[in-house]
């Protein structure tokens, strides 16, 4: 019997082409492998290659994908190997962001959240940028957020704001590996 393969994995090229990656799994000297057996949904694709570009026309961040990879030999198919994945693309309408500062004594944060509930999962930000400003719209700090999505679908983070500012501009932006978000409202302080 052929194990299946090792460290299936997948990048994003798009938001509608992934690169699906394997290592080979151990077989005996006289049986090497002979290929590559892949089934992304309905579609059946043979390969030599231990790595495979699957693109979609029209790819629909709502529908989770699947994709399973078995290596064949002259003895047969071995057990397949399976990975699920959202394609991602930029959603038509921007989510909600908050921007909160909060006072702490001399320490000021933001308090940023951004309502996902009205996205689909490949559609939810995968990059959070957070770009404080004085008000000469010189650049004062430049922030990400690692995006997590909580019970309640939303992505949250605090940024914490130089504490010479007295007043400031903070701008947020979103996008994953379908494309950058339309821009966000800034936020004064």
């Amino acid at each position: 019997l052929l194990a299946s393969v090792v460290d299936l994995d997948y990048t994003f090229i798009n938001g509608s082409s992934v690169l699906l990656t394997w290592i080979a799994p151990y077989t005996l000297d006289n049986v090497p492998i002979t290929g590559y057996y892949i089934v992304n949904g309905s579609v059946n694709i043979t390969t030599t290659y231990k790595s495979i570009i699957l693109s979609a026309t029209n790819p629909d961040p709502c529908v989770l994908n699947n994709a399973s990879v078995s290596a064949i030999n002259d003895v047969g198919i071995g057990s397949s190997n399976n990975i699920n994945f959202y394609y991602e693309t930029v959603p038509l309408i921007t989510p909600p962001v908050s921007v909160v500062p909060v006072t702490d004594g001399r320490q000021i944060s933001l308090n940023i959240s951004i309502n996902v509930s009205v996205l689909c999962k490949g559609e939810y930000p995968n990059s959070v940028t957070v770009i404080i400003l004085n008000t000469c719209d010189n650049e004062i700090q430049d922030s990400s957020i690692i995006p997590q999505v909580n019970d309640q679908l939303m992505i949250t983070g605090v940024i914490t704001v130089p504490n010479n500012l007295n007043t400031f501009i903070v701008n947020v932006s979103l996008s994953n590996n379908g494309g950058e978000f339309l821009p966000t409202p800034s936020f004064g302080f």
